[in-house]
């Protein structure tokens, strides 16, 4: 890995405010992946946390946490703009994600990782708890959790 670079972090609730993250976000999963903007974009945007990290007041990346009940969270789009990746920036915004959703109450973080992420994830504590699935717009996304611990 790189050197680690100074991010500085906020938090939002709902989706107001977050139109520099979603940026990142459809450059990332819609530009270059190609993934239909209709499966980056819904309407869990409007009730979840965004998390998206700065350097010199530049959104650089983003991270979704969704409450789905019961203490369980659903963690997702997490995006780095393309020229920062592999900096740890990825992994400050997944160790934000989770702290955050532990002061939130949850006790249980679950995610769907393409296939290159799935080590990126075991590193952060997280196993596969279900089968691959492959989606018609060619991505195959494992399921992964993480118990925090309180």
């Amino acid at each position: 890995m790189s050197d680690t670079v100074e991010v500085t972090w906020d938090t939002s609730f709902g989706s107001s405010g977050c139109e520099n993250a979603f940026d990142i976000r459809r450059k990332t999963f819609v530009d270059e992946q190609g993934v239909p903007y209709d499966e980056v974009f819904d309407a869990r945007d409007k009730e979840a946390i965004h998390i998206v990290g700065r350097i010199n007041e530049s959104a650089i990346a983003c991270v979704r946490c969704v409450d789905e009940g019961g203490g369980r969270w659903r963690v997702g789009w997490l995006a780095t703009h393309q020229e920062l990746r592999g900096k740890g920036i990825g992994t400050q915004a997944m160790r934000l994600a989770i702290k955050t959703i532990g002061e939130h109450g949850g006790h249980e973080v679950v995610l769907s990782a393409q296939g290159t992420a799935i080590e990126f994830y075991r590193g952060l504590g997280f196993e596969q708890c279900g089968a691959s699935e492959d989606l018609p717009s060619g991505f195959t996304l494992t399921p992964m959790h993480c118990t925090l611990k309180n």
